[in-house]
């Protein structure tokens, strides 16, 4: 026989029940809170081949990134030209440097500023020996440096901030070891962007002729 009694008497716990925390999970979900909530779904993967070609940009798009880095580089060379050199600008510095004992340095200057036939071209010595020569034809503005042949300091300071170098040889007398011991330190010292090789035949000023060969340095 089982228990006599009121059929709607619920058992209760009493005061001495022990009371069991709940389980707490941490921060993160469980993996079977997870496992219930994606009802076995795996999530998609992407694969390195479809990112890749995410990334490829068309041959229209690679073409025209090329022409405007192209415009760019045209642009900055343009600027730097027109800022250095420019009749409105800062004078390009040439620097003249014999490498003879009997060559007049200062007549290749004459040379060099009387060769343009411009009338309103202006020549200007300034106070510390260098000559400000100005064409408008050429819509340029030089300045040439002519250094002492026997100071040293003074031949390479001018090579070092000079745009670019003109070095005159007699044809007669050719290279003397002075000038081929500054061509040395020259060279390992500072170079500029272009070099300027000049022989004269003749060390007399009215019947000199000058032979000019112009080298670019690869920057």
């Amino acid at each position: 026989m089982g228990p006599v009694g009121d059929s709607n008497v619920v058992h209760r716990p009493g005061a001495l029940k022990q009371q069991n925390k709940a389980f707490k999970t941490g921060r993160h979900r469980s993996h079977h809170e997870i496992k219930r909530g994606t009802k076995g779904r795996v999530a998609e993967k992407k694969h390195a081949r479809s990112l890749k070609r995410l990334t490829v940009t068309t041959k229209q798009n690679r073409v025209n990134t090329a022409l405007q880095i192209r415009k760019q580089k045209l642009q900055a060379n343009k600027e730097v030209r027109q800022t250095i050199g420019a009749i409105d600008g800062v004078p390009q510095l040439i620097t003249v440097i014999p490498l003879s004992s009997d060559v007049n340095i200062f007549s290749i200057v004459e040379l060099l500023t009387h060769s343009m036939d411009d009338n309103r071209s202006t020549d200007i010595a300034t106070d510390c020996g260098a000559r400000l020569y100005t064409c408008p034809k050429l819509r340029s503005k030089f300045c040439f440096l002519t250094p002492t042949p026997t100071n040293l300091e003074n031949i390479l300071d001018a090579a070092k901030l000079s745009d670019t170098i003109v070095y005159v040889i007699s044809s007669s007398s050719g290279i003397s070891i002075e000038g081929d011991y500054l061509l040395d330190l020259i060279n390992v010292h500072c170079l500029p962007g272009s070099i300027i090789y000049s022989v004269v035949s003749s060390s007399n000023d009215d019947t000199m002729s000058v032979t000019s060969s112009t080298s670019r340095l690869s920057s």
